[in-house]
């Protein structure tokens, strides 16, 4: 489950690149220098997708164990792109939601599990009372 303060995921991170317009008007907030940015354009020339996770990948290198959501969205919203933020904080939030949400979800699927057995067994019951009360067919015997 994604916390505010746990480290960005590797999916997490392809997720957030998606969602990226622009890495370069990005780059001087997730704290990358003319160098860094000039390799992150090289690594991949082309492939803007990559590009962006690599961006990211880089501010995970030089923030350690600070490189978490929460601060993903500091950078974010200093770079005034409010979509972006929100997107990471939806991450988060959604994470949680879906982990509190996953335990009343299994019940409920096992609750139908369990009913859905029951009446088709109910079913096979009564098709085999037809099978075993139908006349014999005098040709096929």
């Amino acid at each position: 489950m994604a916390s505010p303060d746990s480290k960005i995921c590797d999916i997490d991170r392809a997720r957030i690149a998606k969602n990226i317009v622009d890495w370069k008007d990005l780059s001087p907030y997730l704290g990358l220098n003319a160098a860094e940015i000039k390799e992150v354009k090289e690594s991949d020339s082309g492939n803007f997708l990559q590009q962006k996770c690599e961006a990211i990948r880089k501010w995970q290198q030089k923030n350690g164990d600070d490189a978490t959501y929460a601060a993903f969205i500091v950078v974010a919203t200093v770079a005034e792109n409010k979509e972006l933020a929100d997107y990471v904080r939806e991450l988060v939030v959604g994470a949680r939601d879906e982990q509190q949400c996953s335990h009343t979800e299994k019940e409920g699927l096992l609750s139908l599990v369990m009913a859905l057995t029951k009446e088709l067994k109910e079913k096979e019951t009564m098709l085999q009372a037809k099978v075993s009360s139908a006349p014999v067919c005098t040709v096929c015997a």
